[in-house]
């Protein structure tokens, strides 16, 4: 992950908020940061309502990734999922762009800007979690891939990155040298999702982070929201990706085999409603746990975030002797 454009961002944020402000006809002293790792997210409120206005620099991701997010986006919603639509700007566009001027390496920096209507409702808490809101997850996510294999971007401009173009898989660009075992395990991992079939039932434009921070939970309704990491994948890694946090968030259970049993059985329950899950993938789970696994490990390195906060000390600790080691992140029968 290159920090280049997040860096020219803090570095000019006043200004850059005040360029923001200018499209969509605002107060630039209206907005509040809610969020940054990736892109930088502002709250804000109009005419008694409150949007969402997502701040992208162009070398995490340029203009046609960010249009090619949103047209995905549209389609969901049309199709019925229940998901944050991008909102047009005063001069009617769902994209907003500010140049400014060149990157180090001399190539047209600028910043997209997407205005999204806040989500209603918000987050569950610790207690809220129900076998039917799990059955629901996996419901929108069933229905997402059923939409998603009938998707064509309109041009090859608006096509969403392979899975394989994924900057943050290139472990021997940010794990130590010295750490020869974990290169060779996921460049072992790597080898063996190109060795993987695609076709258009198991592979597809996939969300790719769809965990319990990116969605909210209205009137027992999900929400889900943030796209930004959408790309083609197999489907199944969606399903291994929630499960994934799932585990580490105690908020929503205790991590124990017995619970992931649990989650695990819901979640297929309610995605089957919507789509078809041939057994032979469940299979690849674990596979597709580790490789999750991996990419955290390497985005940590990327960014050298070791004590960003608990979460990463926790999810560090021990972390490359399970990785050496081949421990699995659960070890449960997903063949349901």
């Amino acid at each position: 992950m290159d920090r280049t454009g997040k860096n020219i961002f803090e570095a000019n944020k006043e200004q850059v908020l005040c360029l923001a402000a200018k499209k969509y006809k605002i107060d630039p002293g209206v907005l509040k940061l809610v969020g940054g790792f990736e892109n930088q997210i502002y709250e804000f409120a109009e005419n008694g309502r409150e949007y969402i206005l997502r701040i992208t620099d162009s070398i995490h991701r340029n203009i046609d990734q960010v249009m090619a997010e949103v047209a995905f986006i549209d389609y969901l919603v049309q199709g019925g999922l229940s998901a944050v639509r991008p909102l047009e700007s005063p001069s009617g566009s769902l994209v907003e762009k500010i140049d400014f001027g060149e990157d180090p390496d001399g190539h047209d920096f600028y910043f997209s800007l997407i205005k999204f209507k806040k989500a209603p409702g918000g987050h569950p808490g610790a207690g809220q979690w129900t076998n039917g809101l799990f059955r629901e997850w996996g419901c929108l996510l069933g229905k997402l891939h059923r939409l998603s294999r009938n998707y064509r971007p309109a041009t090859a401009r608006l096509k969403r990155r392979e899975w394989h173009e994924d900057p943050d898989i290139d472990v021997n660009r940010f794990i130590p040298a010295d750490q020869v075992i974990v290169r060779e395990k996921f460049s072992q991992l790597i080898d063996s999702l190109h060795r993987l079939p695609r076709n258009q039932n198991n592979y597809g434009l996939t969300h790719n982070d769809a965990h319990n921070w990116n969605l909210h939970i209205h009137e027992n309704r999900i929400i889900l929201f943030d796209f930004d990491d959408c790309q083609y994948d197999w489907y199944i890694n969606d399903l291994a990706i929630v499960l994934f946090y799932t585990l580490r968030d105690r908020t929503i259970g205790d991590g124990s085999a017995d619970f992931a049993r649990r989650f695990w059985r819901c979640l297929l329950e309610g995605y089957r409603e919507e789509s078809e899950l041939p057994s032979e993938w469940l299979e690849l789970v674990p596979f597709f746990l580790k490789v999750r696994e991996m990419i955290l490990y390497t985005i940590v390195y990327a960014e050298q975030c070791f004590d960003e906060n608990e979460w990463v000390r926790s999810f560090m600790k021990e972390r490359r002797e399970m990785i050496e080691n081949d421990i699995p992140i659960i070890d449960i029968d997903f063949a349901l």
